[in-house]
Order: C-alpha cells, then sequence, then structure tokens
C-alpha cells in the first residue's frame, strides 16, 4: 500500500472507525466527536466540519450515512448513551434531528451508566440497523428522521439481565 496522505488537525488525534462516501470521509474520533473531512486530494484533505458539542456525547464509535446523503447516525460507545441521527444536507452546519435508545431491559434510568449501548449502525433504504452489545440487533424506520420508530429487532443475548459488560452483538 502507498500513503496518500495523513488527516492532521488540533484536537483530531485519532480515528476509531471510519465510513467512506465518494470523497468524503466520517471519522469518529473518540471523545473529541465525529470529523468530516473532503478527501477528494488525499495528500491536502480538508476539514469540512465537526460534530463534538451534541447531547449526550461520549466515545464517540462509528457512523454511517443515508442512501441520498442527507442523514448521518452515529453512536458513542457508552453506557446510556443514545444513537444520534443529524440532518447533513448542509454537511458544512450539521443539525441534530433526533436522539433515542433501546431499553430492551427496561432499567429504571436508562440514560445512566445503567443504561444500554449500542455499537454499530447501518441504513439501508430507510431503516437504521444498529447493533447493541445486550439488545442485539434493532431496527428502526428512519423515514421520518425526527420521529425513529422501532420496527423489529432480535435479541441476540436473551440470557442478559444487565447492561453490565460488553456482551452481545457487536456487528451486523
Amino acid at each position: 500500500p502507498t500513503l496518500l496522505g495523513t488527516l492532521f488537525n488540533p484536537g483530531f488525534f485519532s480515528v476509531h472507525e471510519v465510513y467512506v462516501r465518494n470523497d468524503t470521509a466520517y471519522c469518529a474520533n473518540g471523545n473529541n466527536g465525529l470529523w468530516i473531512y473532503d478527501m477528494k486530494y488525499p495528500s491536502t484533505p480538508s476539514l469540512i466540519s465537526i460534530i463534538d458539542f451534541y447531547p449526550e456525547n461520549g466515545y464517540n464509535h462509528s457512523a454511517w450515512l443515508s442512501t441520498d446523503s442527507k442523514t448521518l447516525a452515529f453512536t458513542d460507545e457508552n453506557h446510556g448513551k443514545g444513537v444520534k441521527l443529524f440532518d447533513i444536507s448542509d454537511i458544512t452546519d450539521p443539525r441534530l434531528f433526533s436522539l433515542f435508545r433501546s431499553n430492551l431491559l427496561q432499567v429504571a434510568d436508562p440514560f445512566s451508566s445503567d443504561g444500554s449501548v449500542a455499537h454499530n449502525p447501518y441504513i439501508v433504504g430507510n431503516i437504521l440497523l444498529l447493533s447493541y452489545y445486550h439488545d442485539g440487533v434493532m431496527a428502526y424506520d428512519i423515514s421520518e428522521p425526527a420521529d425513529p420508530v422501532l420496527i423489529a429487532y432480535y435479541d441476540t443475548h436473551p440470557q442478559n439481565t444487565d447492561y453490565y459488560s460488553y456482551n452481545g452483538c457487536w456487528g451486523l
């Protein structure tokens, strides 16, 4: 492999996972949020925008883009943090559509460190598929991104009784 370029900016330390579509990279930068880069010229990548001040931010883990490139789903790999859907129709000014979470185990405070942990999002058409460590696979209809609707789930770890640890589904 040949090195084509390096991403560098103050505050940008590492990429946990990256989603790339065409010449745009959506970089999960851990505790520093989600950074979006124009990679048209890999030797001189340019920063498009940063999503780092958002509700329930944590360890930014992974992201996925809708087919029309207008909706971005991402997760923070922390207990009790919700899944975020962002309107990126203006990629230079991302706006939060919605924030939601699974609570299959019905813990008393799903926003706390007792809450579920979303891991990886994938969008197929208007369906957001999510892997949750303890709750398995969740499918949400996001045709109205401001109001996602749970339409199906499959519990891959039914013997689970709480959200402690990281057992269960890591990906789809």
